[in-house]
């Protein structure tokens, strides 16, 4: 299999310090850390994921962006979320 694609994500998540915070934001919260094993996948979306855990799970992380305004001008938001 190969992984080049889940690199290159990870690598743009990396890059963007919203976007970093986000993608850490959403594996704390939606996924129990304490033995289990997820697998990441590319789903060919920017910054998203396929995952599958090891109890037969599997689903996507997708990453939502949105436009805030603020008094300085928009700013992006952006978000996780599971779906299985």
């Amino acid at each position: 299999m190969d992984f080049t694609n889940v690199g290159n994500v990870i690598r743009r998540i990396r890059e963007d310090k919203r976007k970093r915070r986000a993608f850490i934001k959403a594996l704390r919260a939606s996924f129990d850390w304490g033995g289990s094993f997820v697998s990441f996948y590319d789903d060919c979306t920017p910054c998203g994921f396929f995952f599958k855990e090891k109890g037969g799970i599997s689903g996507g992380l997708i990453m939502h962006e949105r436009e805030v305004n603020t008094p300085t001008g928009g700013m992006h938001s952006y978000e996780y979320s599971v779906h299985t």
